[in-house]
C-alpha cells in the first residue's frame, strides 16, 4: 500500500501543472472532510457528555442568574481596584532624592588625553 502511494506521487511529479493543481485541490478537499468529520465526532461526544450533566442542574430563572453573575463580577472588580489603589498610594508616597556635588562637575572630561592633530584629506 505504501509503495503504491510512493509511486503515485512520483508519477504526479512528472505530470503537467494543471494535473498537479487538480490533485492538490482533490487531496486538500479530502483532508478537510476528514478533519471536519473527526471534529464532528468529537463535538458529538462532548455534547452527549454535557447532556447527561444538564439534567442534574436545577433550573433557575434568568434574573437570578444575572444577579449572581453581577455579584461575582463586582466582588472581583472591587478586590482588584482596592489592590490597585494600594499600589498607586505606595508609589505616590515614595520619595526620591538626587544629590549633585558641584565641585565634581567635570568628572566626565579627561584631562590627560593626548591631543589629536587634524589631518587634511587629499
Amino acid at each position: 500500500m505504501l509503495h503504491k502511494i510512493k509511486i503515485f506521487f512520483i508519477e504526479l511529479r512528472e505530470k503537467d501543472e494543471a494535473a498537479k493543481k487538480r490533485w492538490l485541490v482533490v487531496l486538500t478537499s479530502v483532508s478537510m472532510v476528514f478533519v471536519a468529520a473527526l471534529w464532528g465526532i468529537n463535538l458529538n461526544m462532548s455534547i452527549q457528555d454535557l447532556g447527561g450533566r444538564a439534567q442534574r442542574v436545577e433550573k433557575e430563572n434568568f434574573m437570578a442568574v444575572i444577579k449572581n453573575g453581577a455579584d461575582m463580577i463586582s466582588k472581583g472588580t472591587g478586590l482588584k481596584l482596592s489592590k490597585l489603589a494600594d499600589s498607586v498610594q505606595a508609589i505616590a508616597n515614595k520619595t526620591n532624592s538626587i544629590t549633585i556635588n558641584k565641585t565634581d562637575n567635570d568628572f566626565f572630561i579627561k584631562k590627560d588625553l593626548e591631543q589629536i592633530s587634524p589631518k587634511k584629506l587629499p
